[in-house]
């Protein structure tokens, strides 16, 4: 069974920390191609566009719409307008409290990070595909 699907019986049984853990994984295989082209365009010692391009093509296709995405989807992915602006708030950072005593630490409400991989992949690929 691969670690990105789970049955409903496991699901029950998922804290946090393991979706946490789970979603780093993946955060990390999803960038780690990123990484190892990085290094070695950086190791060069003269990075032209041969050694370039095929590093290039190579980020595209790692990147590139899955077989139920296209580059449409990415873009109403990553650009999708906000369908109820009645709910945004006005507020400025203003009206950010601050913390009265610097030796509490004050925690931020939990975020899902429900799509933001997929997100992530668009963003990138996008990126990529204006070069």
């Amino acid at each position: 069974m691969s670690s990105s699907s789970f049955s409903d019986a496991e699901e029950s049984n998922i804290t946090p920390s393991m979706t946490l853990t789970l979603f780093l994984k993946n955060a990390v295989d999803l960038l780690g191609l990123i990484e190892r082209v990085t290094r070695c365009l950086c190791s060069a010692k003269y990075p032209t566009i041969n050694l370039v391009y095929p590093y290039m093509e190579l980020l595209k296709k790692r990147f590139a719409p899955k077989t139920n995405e296209t580059v449409e989807t990415y873009l109403k992915l990553i650009y999708r307008k906000v369908e109820n602006k009645e709910n945004e708030s006005d507020e400025s950072d203003d009206n950010i409290p601050t913390a009265k005593d610097t030796d509490q630490v004050e925690y931020l409400p939990s975020i899902t990070t429900d799509g933001l991989l997929c997100k992530l992949r668009a963003a990138i690929y996008l990126s990529l595909d204006e070069l």
